[in-house]
């Protein structure tokens, strides 16, 4: 079924029960509910599951899976799921890397390998932020002389990498 075979009754009612499971699902000790329902045959449970993951911010737990569901609406609740979760939880205002319901297998398969990639260096940057602030020194100047006062880049500046840079792409406006 096409996006556009929806009509917006449709996408209502799946919205209206996919919601309260999605919330059901991301409470702790469900993870495994979570993980039945991302695989389920029905879109409502495939479509919660990926909001689910979206609000409990785990997007190494099977929600980068479903953004190549064969149904366009697991796949939009997949990416605003991660879109959610970059800006949530990385502080990522814009990022999006789709897929567009209407992507064809390959766009799908591409912007999981961007959603990946984005995530796994996003999540270096939080191991490495998290280690300068152990070894940072102390108030009495004395800290475990690992690091240097804070010469760990934050995340979202300047010096992140992005999907312009990833795929040398010009920066220049459309």
């Amino acid at each position: 079924m096409s996006a556009r075979q929806y009509t917006p009754a449709d996408m209502a009612r799946i919205a209206k029960q996919s919601l309260p499971m999605a919330r059901e699902f991301a409470q702790p000790g469900h993870e495994e509910m979570l993980e039945i329902a991302s695989k389920s045959t029905e879109v409502s449970h495939r479509v919660a599951a990926a909001w689910a993951f979206g609000l409990t911010k785990k997007h190494d737990c099977g929600l980068t899976a479903l953004l190549g569901d064969q149904d366009p609406l697991v796949v939009l609740a997949a990416r605003e799921g991660c879109s959610y979760i970059a800006r949530e939880k990385f502080g990522a205002k814009c990022t999006d890397f789709g897929p567009f319901p209407e992507s064809g297998p390959a766009e799908k398969t591409h912007a999981r390998e961007l959603w990946e990639m984005w995530f796994e260096k996003r999540m270096e940057a939080l191991a490495k932020g998290e280690k300068a602030k152990s070894t940072e020194p102390t108030k009495t100047g004395k800290g475990t002389g690992q690091a240097k006062g804070g010469a760990i880049e934050k995340l979202g500046g300047a010096g992140n990498r992005d999907v312009y840079d990833i795929l040398g792409l010009d920066r220049k406006k459309d």
